[in-house]
Formats: C-alpha cells, sequence, structure tokens
C-alpha cells in the first residue's frame, strides 16, 4: 500500500510538472519595438499642473517640433495685470499656441528631450489699452519620452516676463509639469 501511495504521489507531481511547463511554452513573448527618432511623433493628451493645477493638456510631437495647441497663460496673465483687469484681459486672449523645438537622445527604452524654448510672445487688452507680453521659459532636466509607455514628460519654468518692454516681477518660480500619454 505504500507503494502505491508513493507512486501516486510521484505521478501527481509529474503530471503537475508537465502540465506547468506546457503551459509556459504556449505564452507569447513581449515584443518591444525599438526606439527611433520618430517614436515620439504623434498625438498627446494628458494633465498638466502649473502651481494649484491647470486643465487637460493636449499636445502634438511633429518632426522636431512639439505643438502644445491651447498653452495656459491664465497664471501668467494674473502677473502681469491688477486683479481688477483680470476678466477683461483674459476675455481679450484667443488660444495660445506654443511651440517647442527640440533634439533627442536615445538611450535603451528611453528617448531624452532636449528643449529648445522660444519666447511666447502674446498680447493683452486691458485698461483701454492693448499690451505685448512677452514670455521666457527654461528646464533645468531634459525632458523624457519612454517607449514602452508611449508617454512623455517635460517641465517649463518661467524665467522672466515682459509687459510693453518692461520687466515684470515674478513672485515666485512658476512651474509647467507636463504628463502625457499618446493618443
Amino acid at each position: 500500500m505504500k507503494k502505491i501511495k508513493g507512486f501516486v504521489a510521484v505521478a501527481i507531481t509529474l503530471c503537475i510538472f508537465a502540465f506547468t511547463m506546457a503551459a509556459c511554452s504556449d505564452d507569447e513573448e513581449i515584443q518591444v519595438e525599438p526606439l527611433t527618432a520618430d517614436s515620439v511623433k504623434g498625438d498627446f493628451n494628458g494633465t498638466l499642473s502649473v502651481g494649484q493645477g491647470e486643465p487637460l493638456a493636449i499636445m502634438a510631437a511633429v518632426d522636431d517640433k512639439i505643438s502644445i495647441s491651447d498653452f495656459p497663460v491664465d497664471s501668467i496673465v494674473k502677473i502681469v495685470v491688477p486683479e481688477s483687469d483680470f476678466e477683461e484681459a483674459m476675455a481679450s486672449l484667443p488660444s495660445q499656441e506654443y511651440i517647442i523645438g527640440y533634439t533627442a537622445e536615445i538611450f535603451g527604452l528611453n528617448m531624452f528631450i532636449e528643449m529648445e524654448l522660444p519666447v511666447l510672445a502674446f498680447e493683452i487688452e486691458y485698461g483701454g489699452a492693448i499690451h505685448d507680453v512677452n514670455v521666457v521659459f527654461y528646464t533645468t532636466k531634459r525632458g523624457n519620452y519612454n517607449g514602452m509607455s508611449n508617454s512623455m514628460t517635460f517641465e517649463l519654468l518661467l524665467k522672466s516676463i515682459t509687459s510693453d518692454g518692461e520687466d515684470v516681477h515674478i513672485p515666485s518660480s512658476l512651474k509647467y509639469n507636463f504628463n502625457l500619454s499618446k493618443k
């Protein structure tokens, strides 16, 4: 009887072992496409946080440019105009497109993005006059595109603002954090 129980135990163990090995052979391997300069191209959406937070960000990466179709300038306008003129100034503003140049360096499944940040220039109307506003951004680190998740992250920091050629005092650093995924 002991021999039969031992034989049954060995037979069950062998069956389980054979079943688990057979199940592994059916698993599909994950295919990872190597990154190229074209991998980052496409439409993205996701979140953009500025200080307390801002709405959804929509962005497109084409060739060597990143285009943000409706760059949120509310926080900048709050710095430039008197509080009593904020609503009037915002009502005068059309959507602000901001186009960033970039160069990319591929490292494994990540692409590091060096930003080329132009001046963001727009006009606002308040107090019965039109005012020219120029905004300069900078970044302290490169952006990142992850090939596994098809996501892009980067940040822009406010360096300076001028209104009608005069420097505007910036009360604190203003940081735009982008966390985007390819559509």
